[in-house]
């Protein structure tokens, strides 16, 4: 089997402006990104999709540095095990970021799609957080990190700080054109907003509730099986098309950046104190464990 070739790849974590760096990273013109961002270059078995990947990037031209951007791939199983099988030379990237804010934005981005209880407030939710380690675990980055950089090497794992993307993004993109061996880039002004996913807020509830009750329909029919009938209303009059223009009437772009807070007004009360304390003592141990490996 003759493999895509693959440069690099972001491996973690989400809610960390990947978006962001994808974007950024799109415009260099040494580099070629795959045409989707986010995709898994593998099946559940560990076993390479390379015509999806060489789908992804057949725009690219042979001389061009690739990379793919699968930003959780760094939780799956045996991923650097499968990577390193592939591509053993290939170059990692990860964004990490304060795990409590990105808990935050990661469950207020589900929040707002349908994929957690919308009528649970953040802080209300993580006093139980078992129950949502599903979204905590892309906070823990130490067993990810040093995973990789077993594998791989440390001088072929890299890894950026959200935080040092919102104070001075042109020195995080010079740091990982260094790393990938590339000229380096100086960024438009549209580039160094900071986004990682042009953040959306609700100018009306009444049109989120009805956005949050088509996406339960949806599920509804889909589950069920409605067959023509859930077909009928979802295709032909227009289940998709209506959540999509929801999605345009209702929601705006709203970038963040020169180092201030994220406004985003998703109907959430922020974290409170009491949250914060929950997951600090969470995280507490892979802080410290993940400090102490990259040296900060």
């Amino acid at each position: 089997m003759s493999l895509s070739k693959i440069d690099f790849i972001l491996v973690g974590a989400p809610r960390c402006a990947t978006t962001w760096l994808y974007k950024t990273l799109e415009v260099h013109p040494e580099i070629c990104v795959s045409r989707k961002k986010e995709y898994s270059p593998f099946d559940t078995h560990g076993v390479l999709l390379n015509k999806d990947i060489t789908k992804q990037l057949e725009h690219c031209s042979a001389s061009s540095v690739k990379g793919i951007f699968p930003v959780a791939l760094s939780q799956q199983k045996d991923s650097e095990l499968f990577l390193k099988k592939y591509y053993p030379n290939i170059k990692i990237l990860f964004i990490i970021r304060n795990p409590v804010e990105r808990a935050y934005s990661h469950y207020q981005y589900l929040n707002a799609n349908g994929g957690v209880d919308a009528k649970l407030d953040f802080n209300i939710a993580m006093k139980d957080v078992h129950k949502y380690v599903d979204i905590l675990k892309y906070g823990l980055y130490a067993d990810a990190i040093i995973k990789y950089q077993k594998v791989f090497g440390k001088e072929r794992v890299l890894v950026v700080h959200y935080e040092d993307v919102q104070v001075n993004p042109n020195g995080v993109i010079k740091q990982v054109c260094d790393f990938l061996d590339i000229a380096g880039l100086e960024l438009k002004p549209a580039y160094s907003y900071f986004n990682a996913r042009h953040e959306k807020f609700y100018r009306s509830k009444a049109l989120l509730v009805f956005k949050r009750y088509l996406l339960s329909l949806n599920k509804v029919l889909k589950k069920k099986r409605c067959g023509r009938i859930g077909i009928f209303f979802m295709k032909k009059i227009g289940g998709v098309y209506l959540l999509n223009m929801l999605s345009r009437i209702n929601g705006i772009s709203k970038y963040s950046f020169n180092g201030e807070k994220n406004r985003c007004k998703d109907y959430g009360l922020g974290i409170n104190d009491d949250t914060r304390k929950i997951l600090n003592e969470f995280y507490k141990e892979d802080i410290e464990r993940t400090l102490k490996i990259l040296n900060r």
